[in-house]
């Protein structure tokens, strides 16, 4: 197994078709893995209209479960296309988080599931959590 191999496991499976690994470092206190959007995945208007890479959307962060005693940071990059000649933006929409929660929806459920102390000691060991969703 390839360190690529390996890395394809901190993808969640429903956006591997989508997305390609970019980048996977490890920093002092979390891992950031950057996810690109496969350079085949034209939105399906544009699949017969002779489309053109026009780009990047604004990327979308978001949290996983920690991975070796850090957090684990996806950062998605989306491709923006038009058709060639025309100056309209076209890109695939893809739900990343839940509303008022930028973590994978496994993560969001394992957090939501904690009862008020739970949640206060899991983000005593995990302070980045906290800061990637509002209260309800």
């Amino acid at each position: 197994m390839t360190a690529d191999d390996l890395a394809l496991h901190f993808i969640p499976k429903q956006w591997r078709p989508f997305f390609e690994i970019r980048h996977l470092t490890e920093g002092a206190k979390e891992w950031r893995l950057e996810l690109i959007e496969k350079e085949g995945s034209i939105p399906p208007e544009l699949k017969e209209k002779g489309a053109v890479l026009n780009g990047f959307m604004r990327p979308v962060e978001i949290i996983d479960f920690p991975f070796q005693g850090k957090l684990m940071y996806i950062k998605f990059y989306r491709r923006r296309w038009k058709v060639a000649g025309e100056n309209k933006s076209h890109f695939n929409e893809y739900r990343f988080h839940r509303p008022g929660m930028k973590t994978t929806d496994a993560f969001g459920d394992f957090l939501k599931g904690l009862d008020r102390t739970e949640l206060d000691e899991f983000c005593t060991v995990w302070p980045g959590v906290r800061d990637f969703w509002q209260e309800d």
